[in-house]
């Protein structure tokens, strides 16, 4: 979705798709490194202004990226964007201090985020996460929205008989319902 927003050619066309149905959301989390002793998003606002200049963060995603400028903007946070070829290397780099923030998957950091090496600021779902209830939204860290989450989604070539999607939707909605029954 956001690949053609972002290059000036693509090796497909976005158009040769239409959407059958959306799988799932992967929820991600702000963090920050442990040493930063940090616990909310204020915290980390304060910290930023007391040493500007001096921290970074890295992202998974474009969206992500943006959400954190924009928090940067409304909050007065003071910090640069390091960007990084893979999840792996910005998470070393939490790890090992020299990115100290971080917005990423829940299942990149859930490990270090129960061990403690870093601390959960917020997450980015409509309610908190039941991995960590204790861990804020959005718009309860910060007091606004930001509807951007990363999610997979079923395509279909472009016109796909409306009969064959729309039993997609139906056999796909039928294993969401089933599973939620079961949890």
């Amino acid at each position: 979705v956001f690949s053609q927003f972002l290059f000036k050619t693509l090796a497909f066309d976005p158009a040769a798709f239409e959407p059958v149905s959306q799988l799932f959301f992967i929820s991600h989390a702000l963090v920050a490194s442990a040493k930063l002793n940090t616990r909310t998003v204020a915290e980390l606002a304060a910290l930023s202004k007391a040493q500007p200049g001096t921290l970074s963060y890295s992202t998974a995603s474009v969206p992500l990226g943006v959400l954190i400028e924009r928090m940067k903007k409304d909050a007065g946070i003071d910090m640069v964007r390091v960007p990084f070829r893979g999840g792996g290397e910005a998470v070393t780099a939490l790890l090992s201090g020299a990115t100290p923030v971080g917005f990423y998957g829940l299942s990149n950091v859930r490990s270090q985020l129960e061990a403690g090496s870093v601390v959960a600021l917020m997450v980015d779902g409509e309610k908190r996460s039941p991995l960590f209830p204790n861990t804020p939204t959005i718009q309860e860290a910060t007091g606004k929205e930001f509807k951007a989450r990363s999610y997979f989604g079923l395509l279909a070539p472009a016109r796909t008989p409306k009969t064959a999607t729309a039993r997609l939707q139906t056999a796909i909605a039928a294993i969401v319902a089933r599973d939620r029954k079961s949890t």
